[in-house]
This record gives C-alpha cells, sequence and structure tokens, in this order.
C-alpha cells in the first residue's frame, strides 16, 4: 500500500487505467482467436466451372437469363432478410430490387478478351464508369476491374474463362455496406475448373 500513498493520484488513475483497459484487450483478443470464422456455405458448378463460398445469411439463386443467341447464367446473391423474401417471392409493391453480388457467365462467342468485352459490352456498365479499368492477374488470368454508378454504386471484376466471360459484381449504397466485405471475400474463396 505505500507504492499507492507515494504515487500521485492523476499518475494512479493512468496506471490503474491502463491495467484495465490491458486486461480488456486481452480478452478480446483471446476470444477472438477462440470464436469460429463465420460459418459459409459452398456453391460449385461443374458445367460453368467455378465454386466459392458465401456467408450462412445469404440467399442463392441461379437463373438462366440467356437468349438462343447467347447463353448466359446469372447467380444472384443477397442477404437472407425478411424484407429481402419478400421481395424475391414477390410479396410486395413494386420496387427496386436489394444490393447484390452477381456472377454473371456470358458465352464468350467473339472470343474477345476481358477488356475487350468490358469496353464493347453494354451488360458490363462500363459506361456508367468514370474512371478508366484496372488490369490485372486474378486465378491466372487477365482481369479487368472497375467501378460504376448506376442506381446503386457498383463494382465489378471481369474475366475470360473457357468459353465464357465471366463477371463477378457488387452493388452497394455506401462505401462501408458490409456487403462489400462479403464480396471481397467471396472473391478470395473463387475457384476456377
Amino acid at each position: 500500500m505505500a507504492f499507492c500513498y507515494n504515487v500521485p493520484m492523476n499518475r494512479r488513475i493512468i496506471v490503474v487505467g491502463a491495467l484495465v483497459l490491458a486486461i480488456a484487450l486481452l480478452a478480446v483478443l483471446s476470444r477472438s482467436q477462440n470464436e469460429p470464422k463465420e460459418k459459409t456455405k459452398h456453391y460449385e458448378s461443374s458445367s460453368i466451372g467455378i465454386a466459392f463460398d458465401y456467408p450462412n445469411n445469404y440467399f442463392l439463386e441461379v437463373k438462366d437469363t440467356g437468349s438462343p443467341q447467347r447463353k448466359r447464367t446469372a447467380i444472384i446473391l443477397t442477404e437472407d432478410t425478411e424484407e429481402n423474401r419478400l421481395v424475391r417471392e414477390g410479396k410486395t409493391p413494386p420496387r427496386e430490387g436489394p444490393v447484390a453480388i452477381t456472377v454473371d457467365i456470358f458465352q464468350n462467342s467473339e472470343k474477345l478478351s476481358a477488356e475487350g468485352w468490358v469496353r464493347g459490352m453494354s451488360y458490363s456498365n462500363f459506361k456508367l464508369s468514370s474512371n478508366e479499368p484496372t488490369i490485372f492477374t486474378y486465378k491466372d488470368r487477365d482481369t479487368v476491374s472497375y467501378r460504376w454508378s448506376g442506381l446503386y454504386e457498383g463494382q465489378s471484376v471481369v474475366f475470360a474463362h473457357k468459353e465464357n466471360i465471366v463477371m463477378l459484381s457488387v452493388t452497394f449504397i455506401a462505401p462501408s455496406d458490409s456487403i462489400i466485405t462479403v464480396f471481397e471475400d467471396m472473391l478470395e474463396s473463387v475457384e476456377l475448373k
């Protein structure tokens, strides 16, 4: 107790506060290391040659959105909320759909490069972009990434795979929306077969 009496009051408060903060930080760190990562589901399509993981709290739909002239498959991921379920089931008044992550697979009849497809096809939404695309290598493929702004804000990543163009996109309202992190995690999990 002699220690407490010889130390000025403001220093005691600082020391005690630092100790409490250190103990709290250690507790949080040890708890987060022991918690399992968020559970995910796995999607895989052998015909398309793509697989990825997505959170349990997301709903996945696969739709054939092509025409006789061009095959197209859309894989749509939306957060599985009551409101989004009602929209999917058509039980709400007509409105715009929720923000989503989409994986669109387009038949690449023209055998375009990813950049050629992005610049030349309206499906890409590139005309809604005010910046030049970023070109990089993703999964050993030449890949194009760009932001665009329409009804929602959007980010797309496009590459050629097999006889197709694959466009992975996320729509969001604000750059801090959690769906962006879900999209980034999904991109890391993608496997091309």
